[in-house]
C-alpha cells in the first residue's frame, strides 16, 4: 500500500511526542512492506536535498515554495519551504493558522508534482495542523483518508 503521511513533526524536527509518534508509524508501515512518503513544513531547517520549487496563491499573493526531499529509515520526507512555513514549528496562534493554509495549499502543489510517481492509496494526517492540506488533497485527488488526534489539548 502507498500511504502519505502529513505533520508539523517527523523527526529529527521535535517539540513533544508527536514527532516520535508519526516517526514510528512511518517507520513500522515500511517494515510491514508499505511505501509511506511524509509532507512536513521545513520549519526553516533546510533538510534534503533541493529538487524544485514552484508558485501557490496565498494572502492574496504568489508565495514561492521550495521541496526538499531526503529517505531516512525507508521512508520518503518531503519538506516544505517558504513564507511562513519557516517560521517556528509551533509560532503564535495567528501565525500557526497561516502556516496551516499555507501547508495545505504546498502539500497539493506537491502532489500534483509527484503524482506519475507517487498516487498514494491513503493520506494519513497527524493533528489540527494538517485537517486543511487534508481536505484539500482528498478533494482534488479523490484519496482515501485517515485522521489522528494525537493530543486535544494545550497542557
Amino acid at each position: 500500500m502507498r500511504v502519505l503521511m502529513l505533520s508539523f513533526e517527523y523527526l529529527p524536527v521535535k517539540v513533544g511526542g508527536l514527532a516520535e509518534a508519526v516517526t514510528s508509524i512511518g517507520e513500522g508501515l515500511v517494515e510491514l512492506g508499505n511505501e509511506v512518503v511524509v509532507f512536513t513544513p521545513d520549519h526553516g531547517r533546510n533538510l534534503g536535498e533541493h529538487l524544485f520549487s514552484f508558485g501557490v496563491a496565498f494572502e492574496g499573493r504568489e508565495v514561492s515554495i521550495t521541496v526538499r526531499k531526503r529517505e531516512q529509515n525507508g521512508v520518503t520526507v518531503y519538506t516544505l519551504s517558504g513564507d511562513v512555513l519557516d517560521t517556528d514549528v509551533y509560532p503564535d496562534w495567528e501565525t500557526l493558522l497561516r502556516k496551516a493554509v499555507l501547508f495545505g495549499k504546498a502539500s497539493v502543489g506537491l502532489l500534483n508534482s509527484i503524482v506519475e510517481a507517487f498516487k498514494p492509496d491513503v493520506i494519513h494526517a497527524h493533528d489540527w495542523h494538517t485537517v486543511f492540506a487534508l481536505g484539500l488533497l482528498k478533494k482534488y485527488f479523490q484519496v482515501r483518508t485517515v485522521f489522528t488526534v494525537h493530543r486535544l489539548n494545550k497542557a
